[in-house]
C-alpha cells in the first residue's frame, strides 16, 4: 500500500527552494537601512578607496555581498555619512 504522507522528492526540492527564497527575503527586508549599513562599513570603504579602489569597484563588492543600490545613492549616502562622522567627531 502507497504512504499518501511521502512528499515526492521533486516537491521536497521546490518546497525547499521557496523555504529557501522566503528565507532570503525575510533577511533581505529585515537588513538595516541602506544608510546605517553604510555608516557601519564607513571605514572598511575608506581603507578600500585609500589603497586605490574604485568608487564603482567598492560598489560592486558590496553588491556581491548583497548590498543592492545604484552609483548614485551609494555616492550620496557615502558623502552623508562622512559628514554625520566628522559632525560626531567635531571636525
Amino acid at each position: 500500500m502507497p504512504d499518501n504522507n511521502v512528499v515526492p522528492p521533486e516537491e521536497t526540492t521546490s518546497l525547499e527552494a521557496a523555504e529557501a527564497a522566503l528565507d532570503r527575503l525575510a533577511t533581505k527586508l529585515a537588513a538595516p537601512p541602506l544608510a546605517t549599513q553604510i555608516r557601519r562599513l564607513l571605514p572598511k570603504i575608506e581603507q578600500a578607496l585609500e589603497a586605490g579602489a574604485t568608487y564603482a569597484q567598492v560598489l560592486e563588492t558590496l553588491r556581491e555581498c548583497g548590498i543592492e543600490m545604484p552609483m548614485t545613492t551609494f555616492r550620496s549616502t557615502l558623502h552623508r555619512a562622512r559628514l554625520k562622522r566628522d559632525r560626531e567627531e567635531g571636525r
